[in-house]
């Protein structure tokens, strides 16, 4: 996979007086949801998505076409994980990195990081958009929503989530095996 060098920055907050460091200048860029822990159990490593490696300056809100990332820390080097053709919407991960899992546009896949395996787990071929894929603590299950396509999009920072959210009458959560 690709590398790309650091673009680590320090500065101090002036509030508080601590050292802040910055992780990433150029492109877009964003952490796992909220709900998800990026850090990488047993290394000092972090998962991101990124569109830096489409080598396009778009505008966050343009759809950028992000794939998975991992910074290690100490160094600030970025490695591209995944390189798919159509941008990787959310991901998960096991708490030792082993296991990525995310979604493009159609399909749910899992990314073995030590053999660089992508295994696809599952393509909708129905009127769903795929959404907030999760990994059960056995690793039996991979969970996703399959929520109906509603013709209304949300856009950056959750514009339009409000009046998506009434529109979908039929969400399916699934699990693949």
């Amino acid at each position: 996979m690709k590398s790309f060098p650091s673009e680590m920055r320090a500065f101090k907050d002036p509030l508080t007086g601590r050292t802040v460091r910055q992780l990433t200048t150029k492109s877009n860029n964003y952490h796992l949801y909220f709900t998800e822990n990026a850090f990488v159990r047993g290394t000092n490593d972090i998962i991101f998505l990124s569109d830096r490696a489409s080598r396009v300056d778009s505008d966050p809100a343009a759809d950028p076409h992000y794939n998975v990332f991992s910074m290690d820390l100490d160094s600030g080097v970025m490695t591209q994980l995944t390189d798919e053709e159509s941008p990787v919407a959310r991901a998960t991960k096991t708490p030792d990195g082993r296991l990525i899992v995310y979604n493009t546009k159609k399909q749910i896949k899992a990314l073995d990081t030590l053999s660089g395996k992508v295994t696809t787990l599952y393509t909708e071929e129905g009127n769903y958009n795929l959404a907030s894929p999760s990994i059960s603590p056995n690793l039996r299950y991979i969970g996703f929503v399959r929520n109906e396509k509603t013709g209304h999009e949300h856009g950056p920072n959750y514009s339009g989530f409000k009046e998506r959210y009434y529109l979908v009458k039929d969400a399916r959560i699934t699990i693949a095996a």
